[in-house]
């Protein structure tokens, strides 16, 4: 499933007025009269996310699908992995895989909020087959912070 919020760049609370108006123009850059045939699978993609957050039933719809199929990860409380003059900044997350998805790997899409910014991150993880449980995942999200999380499987 597409993450239409990601797509259009507008966070989940976006009124429509604001999807309406990333849409128009996010459309005029990639509609295929200005792009090209290269930006027609875009302009598709764009305009599938317009037509679903712009519906307030579909979107309620839309919402409730994408909630159900996010993987879970709990939140840990932020803490400092090294102090500062050691290296980065660490955010710790939690995440609990089936064991289908340890076993074949999986890839999920995590939204962190940083203070100060208007509309969440979004960072694609991709977890590679036979990640054991207890491994630890970084991601890099600048010269001064990064992510650490924490893999476990359940089941």
């Amino acid at each position: 499933m597409k993450d239409y919020y990601l797509i259009l760049g507008v966070r989940r609370d976006e009124p429509v007025e604001g999807i309406r108006a990333a849409y128009r123009r996010l459309a005029k850059t990639h509609h295929p009269d200005r792009a090209g045939p290269e930006g027609a699978a875009e302009f598709r993609h764009i305009t599938d996310a317009y037509h679903a957050l712009s519906n307030p039933e579909e979107r309620r719809q839309y919402d409730r699908r994408l909630r159900e199929r996010e993987t879970p990860v709990r939140r840990s409380s932020p803490v400092r992995a090294r102090a500062p003059s050691q290296g980065p900044a660490a955010s710790h997350w939690d995440l609990i895989l089936s064991p289908a998805e340890a076993a074949f790997g999986c890839s999920f899409l995590l939204r962190v909020e940083e203070p100060g910014t208007r509309a969440p991150r979004a960072f694609r993880v991709r977890v590679p087959p036979g990640t054991p449980p207890g491994s630890l995942l970084e991601i890099a999200v600048s010269e001064t912070s990064r992510l650490v999380i924490h893999v476990d499987v359940s089941g």
